[in-house]
């Protein structure tokens, strides 16, 4: 009996591990998110920014506890399983076995096809993509280098909010956090509109004035110039972060 249940511990193991590397992955790129966050709330001023910094913040909070649920049970499992091999009593690790039971029926739901409906603290509802794991490290891999224009802030938030509704799928509506991306995707969404605008107005600009010296505005676009100013944003860029 003690080999068999030595397997099925150690398939937990190995569930819990990958779920361990998954909750990684996701809070690095919330890390990520955060700090494109502060800079284009330095820059907008907005409530929406503002408002989305706090759900990101919330959302991270959350993953570090499932990080912390995941280690508490890997340790578990690990203790199991040398009692498991050593055929010793588990009357001593009675009191952990439901929670161990939890996860072994949470991953026969149907973890490995993404359709696990029974969350469980630690563990992930279902296998991260690896499309969506080169995604995030893609967009790490670009964030090394900051955005030199609002076209290109516009790409950056794009980007974000393909990952996160990419991370709203992970997780069932009767996880406890389910819904924090939905509305964080909402809200970047919300955010990329008035990215999107400034960048139109940043384009307008470069037209009306191109080929002009900075002073030297024609008659007819003066004052469309000036009221364009006006309404454009800083471009936020690393270096406002560190004054």
């Amino acid at each position: 009996m003690n080999v068999e249940l030595n397997k099925r511990l150690q398939a937990i193991k190995s569930k819990l591990l990958e779920s361990g590397g998954s909750f990684r992955t996701i809070s690095n790129y919330l890390r990520r998110l955060a700090d494109d966050l502060y800079l284009i709330n330095c820059s907008l001023e907005d409530d929406c920014s503002t408002i989305s910094r706090s759900v990101s913040d919330s959302w991270l909070c959350q993953i570090e506890a499932q990080l912390d649920h995941n280690h508490k049970l890997i340790s578990i499992v690990n203790k199991m399983i040398i009692i498991a091999e050593q055929g010793r009593d588990f009357d001593a690790m009675a009191k952990y076995v439901d929670r161990i039971s939890e996860i072994d029926a949470s991953i026969l739901d149907g973890y490995v096809e993404g359709v696990s409906n029974r969350p469980v603290d630690g563990l992930m509802p279902c296998l991260l993509p690896t499309t969506l794991e080169n995604d995030v490290m893609e967009l790490e891999l670009n964030s090394l280098v900051s955005p030199a224009n609002w076209s290109e802030w516009n790409l950056r938030f794009s980007n974000h909010i393909t990952i996160v509704n990419e991370f709203v799928r992970l997780f069932p509506a009767s996880h406890s956090f389910a819904s924090l991306p939905c509305s964080l995707s909402i809200m970047l969404t919300q955010i990329n509109r008035e990215i999107h605008e400034q960048s139109k107005l940043e384009n307008l600009l470069e037209v009306l004035t191109s080929g002009q010296e900075v002073c030297d505005y024609s008659s007819i676009f003066g004052m469309d110039v000036i009221l364009i100013k006006q309404q454009l944003k800083p471009v936020p860029i690393i270096g406002d972060e560190e004054e």
